[in-house]
């Protein structure tokens, strides 16, 4: 068994990257990779995004390197020399709330003879999670055929991962780079129809003090008037 495990730090949110790593094929860093097929997807009660794919790989290149290596014999014992698409099947998880996201990928082809297991995970980093985000890479590859076992377990760890780790992060800066991953405004309610405003009638201030004015003296003279009514009524009495 071997086991094989990287990390590598991205410059960017984990909103950011996470939206780049399930949009990450098709990209020019990644071309043998040649098909994905979503096989369900659901979204959980607790708001979490589960995914199962199948991938379709083209190993030929991985095949002729063990074969110049000298080990085409070996080759032969576990795979059709004509079968350059491998599949495999991937499990991811994504978590919004905590800010988490998980993959999990086996190989489907070959997988009685050896299997490989990968994990990711991306998580905010700690020193900074607002604006970097932090991936962890682990693979675990075994192979049961004794005496060369290891031999298979070592090749596949130095041509398959060792050669290809950075590919993945530079994979998902390109995508970052090229494509738009601004998130939609928020709906927002319709608006309520606005009922039509009447027009404002122009004031004229010069007529307006005059009325005031006119009205006030109407009200002086009504205050004289009941001023004498009660005086002479006052001296009526007397």
């Amino acid at each position: 068994m071997r086991i094989w495990k990287t990390e590598h730090t991205f410059e960017h949110s984990w909103e950011t990257v996470v939206q780049a790593a399930v949009r990450k094929y098709p990209n020019p860093h990644n071309a043998s990779i040649v098909s994905q097929d979503v096989v369900t997807r659901e979204l959980t009660s607790d708001g979490r995004l589960r995914t199962h794919r199948l991938f379709g790989t083209n190993f030929s290149g991985v095949v002729q390197r063990m074969q110049s290596l000298g080990f085409g014999r070996l080759v032969r014992m576990f795979a059709d020399d004509d079968a350059e698409v491998w599949y495999g099947s991937e499990h991811t998880v994504v978590d919004p709330a905590r800010r988490n996201y998980r993959l999990q990928a086996r190989n489907l082809t070959l997988s009685a003879n050896f299997t490989m297991d990968e994990q990711l995970e991306y998580l905010p980093h700690p020193d900074s999670p607002e604006s970097r985000t932090l991936l962890k890479q682990s693979v675990t590859i075994r192979c049961p055929w004794w005496p060369v076992g290891g031999l298979v377990e070592t090749i596949l760890e130095e041509l398959v991962y060792s050669k290809m780790a950075s590919k993945g992060p530079m994979a998902i800066e390109w995508v970052i780079a090229n494509r738009n991953f601004k998130l939609p405004p928020p709906l927002q309610p319709p608006a309520k129809p606005s009922e039509p405003s009447l027009p404002t009638p122009a004031i004229d201030f010069n007529r307006l003090c005059q009325a005031m004015e006119a009205g006030m003296q109407q009200v002086g003279a009504e205050v004289k008037h009941l001023t004498k009514l009660v005086v002479d009524e006052h001296f009526l009495i007397m």
